[in-house]
C-alpha cells in the first residue's frame, strides 16, 4: 500500500542569429501541433522552463541575456542582419485580461541583479518586480487576433503580466524570443531561491554541518511568522502564496527540514514537479534517516515520472 505524505506543521538587443552559450532544454509545444486545419500562425505556443535549464545557463549569463532582451531603448532592436530593425513594444497589463484598458506602455527597462525595474510612458511611474517574488515562469506566445497583435505574455506577479508585441516576425523567431526570456527569468528566480549548481554546492555543505551538529539552531521569530502564514495559506488553498511564504522562511532558515518537505508537497499540488523534486531532495539531504525517508524518496520517483519529456 503506498504511503501518504502530509504536511508537517507546528500547529540592448537580442540577436537570434548568434548562438547563445546554452541550448534550450525544457518542454515547449504549440497548442495543437498536429491539427492540419490550423495554420501555424494561428496557433498559440506555451513554454515552461524546468531545472534542466540551470545546467546550461548561469545566473550571470541570464542577467546578460535579459539585458540584451531589454536593451536601453526597448522599442527597437536588431533581430538579424537580414531582418533589420524590428519594432517591439513592451506593455504591463492585468493578469487574465490581455489588452485591457489598463495596458501601460513601457518606456525603459532596467535589469538589476535582484529585480527588473520598468518606467512607464504614461506618467513616468516606476514599477519593480523582484526575481524572488516572480510566480511560476510560463510564457505564452499568442497569434495575431482581433484583440491585438501577436504578443508574448509572461506573468510578473499574481496581478500583472508583461506583454511583448513583435509585429513582422515569423513564428519561430517569436517562439525563440519567448523561450530565451522565460529561461533567463527562470534561472534568476531559481538562483535567488538558492537553486543553481553553486547554490546546490553551498546547500550540501550546510546540510553536512547540520547533520553533524548535536545542537540544532533555534528557530527565529521572523521565520516562524512566515511558517504560520504559509500553513494558513495551505489550509485556505492559496497554494501559490504558500509556496512563496515557505520560501521566505527558508531564506532565513535554509536548514529547516520540514519547510523543504512542505514546500515540495505544495509545489507538486501545483504540478511544479521539477521544483518539488529539488525541495524533497533537500529535505532528505538534511534528514536522510527521517521516518518518512522511504516515502519521500518514492515521491521523488513518482514526480520524475510526471515530468514532461525534455525536447532537445
Amino acid at each position: 500500500m503506498p504511503r501518504r505524505l502530509t504536511l508537517v506543521t507546528a500547529s540592448a538587443a537580442i540577436v537570434l542569429c548568434v548562438a547563445l552559450p546554452y541550448s534550450l532544454s525544457a518542454s515547449a509545444q504549440p497548442a495543437d501541433p498536429t491539427d492540419p486545419t490550423q495554420p501555424e500562425a494561428s496557433r498559440s505556443f506555451r513554454y515552461k522552463p524546468d531545472d534542466s535549464v540551470l545546467q546550461a545557463l548561469t545566473e550571470e549569463q541570464a542577467l546578460d541575456l535579459l539585458r540584451q532582451i531589454f536593451a536601453s531603448n526597448p522599442m527597437r532592436f536588431n533581430l538579424s542582419a537580414e531582418a533589420g530593425t524590428i519594432r517591439v513594444t513592451y506593455y504591463l497589463d492585468e493578469y487574465g485580461r490581455t489588452w485591457s484598458k489598463n495596458s501601460r506602455v513601457i518606456k525603459r527597462i532596467e535589469v538589476q541583479d535582484s529585480l527588473i525595474r520598468f518606467e512607464l510612458f504614461r506618467d513616468s511611474k516606476t514599477l519593480e518586480f523582484a526575481y524572488f517574488d516572480l510566480p511560476e515562469i510560463d510564457i505564452v506566445v499568442e497569434p495575431v487576433s482581433v484583440w491585438g497583435p501577436s504578443s508574448s505574455v509572461v506573468r510578473l506577479s499574481k496581478d500583472t503580466v508583461l506583454l511583448v508585441t513583435n509585429l513582422g516576425w515569423t513564428e519561430e523567431p517569436k517562439r525563440e524570443f519567448g523561450r530565451k526570456l522565460a529561461d533567463a527569468l527562470y534561472v534568476l528566480k531559481r538562483s535567488v531561491e538558492g537553486v543553481s549548481p553553486e547554490g546546490d554546492k553551498k546547500f550540501a555543505e550546510m546540510a553536512s554541518r547540520y547533520r553533524a551538529s548535536t545542537d540544532k539552531p533555534p528557530f527565529p521569530e521572523e521565520a516562524r511568522r512566515f511558517r504560520v502564514q504559509a500553513e494558513s495559506a495551505v489550509r485556505e488553498k492559496r497554494l501559490a502564496e504558500a509556496v512563496r511564504l515557505y520560501q521566505s522562511a527558508l531564506k532565513i532558515v535554509p536548514w529547516w527540514p520540514e519547510g523543504h518537505f512542505n514546500r515540495s508537497l505544495v509545489l507538486a499540488e501545483l504540478n511544479r514537479y521539477g521544483e518539488a523534486i529539488s525541495e524533497m531532495k533537500r529535505y532528505l539531504a538534511l534528514v536522510p534517516d527521517a521516518p518518512n525517508a522511504r516515502a519521500a524518496q518514492d515521491k521523488i520517483y513518482e514526480w520524475e515520472g510526471k515530468l514532461v519529456p525534455v525536447q532537445r
